[in-house]
C-alpha cells in the first residue's frame, strides 16, 4: 500500500471522510508548499464547491470573503506550481542551486494535477541558480506565481491580475504564502 493511501486510511480511521494532503516538515501557517495535512470536506461541501466552478464560471469580480469569483484551474495550478517547487526545492539541497532544466523533467505530473497537457507554466532561474520563479495564468485571466530568493526552505507565492513582474522580492511577492499578494494559496 502507498504511502499516500495509508495515511488517507488512517485519516478516514480518525474522521470519516478525511483525506491527507502533503505539506512539507518546515510549512508554517498558510504555507504555500507541499506536506500532510488532515482536510475534512464532507461530499455535500465538494459538490457545492464543484458547482460554484460551473455558477461563477466567466465572472468578473469578487465574493463577500474577497475571493475571485471565476476560480477556475485555481487548485489545479496551485498543485503544478508547489510540485515544481518541491522539485527545486529537493535538487536544491542535492546541488546548492536550482536548475534551468527542471521544467521538462517534472511537467509530465502536471496533467496528474488537472492542467492540459499544454500547461503553459513559465519558469525562470537566476543565472547564478540562487533564485527562481514560475507563474501560470488560469482560464479565467488569473495568475499564479512560486519561486524562492535563496535556500530551502525560502519560498514566495503570488497571485494577482497579470503576472509577476520578476524573481520574489517584498514588492509584489508574499513570503510562505501569507500576505497581501496571495490571497488565494
Amino acid at each position: 500500500m502507498s504511502h499516500s493511501r495509508m495515511s488517507t486510511t488512517i485519516a478516514n480511521a480518525i474522521a470519516p471522510g478525511a483525506y491527507v494532503r502533503s505539506l512539507p516538515h518546515d510549512a508554517g501557517p498558510r504555507s504555500c508548499s507541499q506536506g500532510t495535512v488532515l482536510e475534512h470536506r464532507s461530499p455535500v461541501e465538494l459538490r457545492a464547491a464543484a458547482q460554484r466552478l460551473v455558477d461563477n464560471a466567466g465572472l468578473d469580480g469578487w465574493d463577500d470573503v474577497g475571493q475571485r469569483l471565476d476560480q477556475r484551474e485555481f487548485a489545479e495550478t496551485r498543485r503544478a506550481l508547489q510540485w515544481l517547487a518541491t522539485c527545486h526545492m529537493g535538487h536544491y539541497r542535492h546541488d546548492e542551486r536550482y536548475r534551468p532544466d527542471l521544467l521538462p523533467l517534472v511537467e509530465s505530473q502536471f496533467v496528474r494535477d488537472g492542467l492540459p497537457e499544454d500547461h503553459g507554466i513559465v519558469m525562470n532561474v537566476a543565472v547564478d541558480g540562487q533564485s527562481w520563479y514560475a507563474y501560470r495564468e488560469t482560464v479565467s485571466g488569473w495568475y499564479f506565481a512560486i519561486g524562492a530568493s535563496g535556500p530551502p526552505p525560502d519560498q514566495w507565492c503570488y497571485d494577482g491580475p497579470q503576472p509577476s513582474t520578476g524573481f520574489p522580492d517584498d514588492d509584489s511577492w508574499s513570503r510562505f504564502g501569507v500576505g497581501e499578494f496571495a490571497r488565494h494559496w
